[in-house]
């Protein structure tokens, strides 16, 4: 019994959840800046989020020119999910833009791993139009 605790406990340790991502510096994770006012590129990561199948999980305001929202990638035949977090910066016609992805499982080995790219290619694409 005492080795089944150790190991849950091992186990849930190097899980990520919406809260421990949320809590991360904002200045951490790839960043990109994008020619645009602060609401067209959050409009720009709404169209990268459904995009990609992400759902939105906590959306906040952190001050007048920073957003912070968290996403989740879901379950699949090859990973356990995945933690997105995308912080937005809006500084006069520019915005930008911050990702961190973690593993909902530490030992998950197929997952994305990194969303910050496909995010920003769907958001380049919205801008664009």
């Amino acid at each position: 019994m005492r080795t089944a605790s150790l190991a849950l406990l091992l186990l849930a340790a190097g899980c990520a959840t919406v809260g421990s991502v949320s809590s991360r510096p904002l200045g951490d994770g790839t960043g990109r800046s994008f020619t645009a006012s602060l609401p067209d590129t959050r409009a720009a990561l709404r169209i990268a989020f459904d995009s990609t199948g992400m759902g939105t999980k906590d959306s906040a305001q952190v001050n007048d020119s920073t957003l912070m929202i968290v996403g989740t990638q879901g379950l699949s035949a090859w990973s356990y999910g995945e933690v997105v977090r995308v912080v937005l910066v809006g500084r006069q016609d520019t915005a930008d833009v911050r990702v961190i992805t973690a593993k909902r499982l530490a030992t998950t080995v197929f997952a994305t791993g990194d969303w910050s790219t496909k995010l920003f290619k769907y958001m380049s694409a919205a801008l664009a139009d």
